[in-house]
């Protein structure tokens, strides 16, 4: 289809900041930068630009970078095949572990990899994801952080003779307004209705307090646990914050996140001895 724009003068401005807007509600990401679209009020709204995100500034091991990116790649070039097989064009990833253990920079960075634009629905919205998936640009990968904090994604409980609540078992009927909330969010993920091409990233701090139905393969095709700091990801932070190859092991108590390093460096201005004091067995 082909569109012809007129207008009078010269000011050729006002063509060029029109091509902007079409392309940023399309999802485009301007060079070096990552389109973030948010969804709020019944529709997504683009809330501007990021810098690109690469891998080697997030401290995870490699082989949980390698197996994210293998998986993406694959399902980005696959599109025939999934056709020819009759499965539904669709990805999905679940992020677990700790606070600041890097969730969040991983999806960055994998949207900077294969510059694909984020459409972020926030929990808090998670009751109008049928109309937020549907309208969402089909080459974005949508996300949805802290997935286990919405209600309706909880592990379905009830009350059971002595008063006590226990997970209620998949014969019984008795599923309360919880429960068809989050039938909703399944049938948004991969029912009839779901839109093909889409990557979904979804993260958690609690993975054990997520409903199992939420979890099963088709809806969640990569489940990935991104823990603490190893000794390879340290070797990584060293290496980016204080320029300079470390081979001292981590203290065998040490439970520390991306996130706490990174503070030590910046907020608390360690020196490279002082780091390796406190965290290595030197």
């Amino acid at each position: 289809m082909n569109l012809s724009v007129t207008w009078f003068g010269r000011d050729v401005n006002i063509v060029n900041d029109f091509i902007t807007a079409i392309e940023k509600r399309r999802g485009y990401s301007a060079r070096n930068r990552i389109s973030i679209s948010v969804y709020t009020n019944h529709k997504w709204f683009f809330t501007g630009d990021i810098p690109l995100r690469p891998f080697t500034s997030i401290f995870i091991d490699q082989r949980t970078i390698d197996a994210i990116l293998y998986n993406l790649e694959k399902f980005y070039t696959s599109r025939q095949w999934y056709a020819d097989h009759g499965i539904p064009y669709r990805y999905g990833i679940l992020l677990s572990g700790p606070p600041g253990t890097g969730k969040t920079s991983m999806i960055k960075a994998a949207a900077s990899y294969f510059n694909k634009p984020l459409y972020i629905l926030p929990v808090d919205r998670i009751a109008e994801i049928d109309e937020a998936f549907s309208s969402a640009y089909e080459d974005a990968i949508l996300v949805i952080e802290d997935i286990d904090s919405a209600k309706s994604a909880q592990k379905r409980r009830e009350k059971n003779d002595n008063g006590f609540f226990q997970q209620i078992s998949p014969g019984n009927h008795g599923l309360d307004l919880k429960a068809e909330s989050l039938s909703s969010i399944l049938n948004s993920i991969d029912g009839i209705t779901a839109k093909d091409g889409r990557v979904l990233i979804m993260s958690t701090n609690h993975k054990e307090n997520i409903d199992p139905a939420l979890l099963r393969p088709g809806r969640i095709d990569l489940d990935v646990e991104i823990g603490y700091i190893t000794d390879e990801s340290f070797r990584k932070f060293i290496r980016v914050f204080y320029e300079k190859e470390c081979t001292e092991k981590l203290k065998h108590e040490i439970h520390v996140t991306g996130a706490q390093l990174q503070n030590e460096c910046v907020t608390s201005h360690l020196t490279y001895e002082q780091i390796l004091d406190k965290y290595t067995s030197r």
